[in-house]
């Protein structure tokens, strides 16, 4: 796979995990903005599809400094 089918390799994408009123969801952040959001109902699960999801990145979980995003992505997925 060469890096035209893999968008995001070498790039930095934070994520984390916000409780919605239709689940779980998985929220992934690049310098480009909202790269992922993803519903289910476990984490392990969901960080597996965001790994699959945004092939090459090098996924950072870190809900803190990316946590007004996430609020404001939750708050949009429940309503």
């Amino acid at each position: 796979m060469n890096n035209d089918q893999r968008p995001f390799a070498a790039e930095t994408i934070y994520y984390g995990y916000r409780p919605t009123d239709i689940g779980l969801a998985a929220i992934a952040i690049s310098r480009r903005g909202v790269t992922a959001v993803l519903l289910g109902t476990d984490r392990h699960d969901l960080r597996r599809k965001l790994v699959d999801a945004l092939s090459g990145a090098d996924l950072v979980e870190n809900d803190l400094s990316i946590a007004a995003t996430l609020d404001a992505v939750a708050r949009y997925v429940g309503h």
